[in-house]
């Protein structure tokens, strides 16, 4: 049979000590980073011309669906190379806000878009803070959808957006 000394068991009680304190620092530093969540939907959205601030003319308003939920809206800050020919493609820079129950989501976008037909578009948005339950917020939003001219557009979002 197996006999431990005091020595012995002195050793083993530090080295189980030791192995707590460790697994409790892990799962903290785990826990930490649970402060990310992945979020994923639909949303609607159209362009607006009434009270626009934009100085390049673009505004858009919607509606998010899905782990976010509430209206958006967004100002255009600039058309990043406006030359289209022979592509039909542009980009702009913008701003976005998204208004949940929880408080405002915002972020700093980066559109490419077709300029003509289905209005075929994608984009990455930088989330760079919030209110309420988004202070400090992080993380990203991509979104992939169609805005045809004059109509109201639709797509699908995908990301993960930290808090502190």
């Amino acid at each position: 049979m197996f006999k431990l000394s005091m020595s012995n068991r002195t050793k083993l009680a530090a080295v189980a000590v030791i192995a707590v304190v460790a697994l409790i620092a892990l799962s903290s530093a785990a826990m930490a980073n649970n402060n990310c969540k992945k979020v994923n939907g639909k949303f609607t959205l159209e362009v607006v011309t009434q009270n626009c601030p934009s100085l390049v003319g673009l505004c858009a308003s919607g509606s998010y669906s899905g782990d976010l939920k509430g209206s958006s809206s967004f100002v255009g800050l600039a058309y990043v190379n406006p030359e289209t020919d022979p592509t039909n493609v542009q980009f702009v820079t913008g701003e976005n806000i998204i208004h949940t129950s929880g408080g405002d989501i915002m972020t700093k976008d980066f559109i490419s878009f077709n300029t003509i037909g289905a209005g075929d578009f994608g984009e990455v948005d930088a989330v760079v803070g919030g209110t309420g339950d988004w202070e400090d917020a992080t993380g990203y939003i991509r979104a992939i959808g169609t805005l045809p001219a004059g109509e109201i557009g639709q797509g699908d979002y995908i990301g993960e957006i930290c808090t502190e």
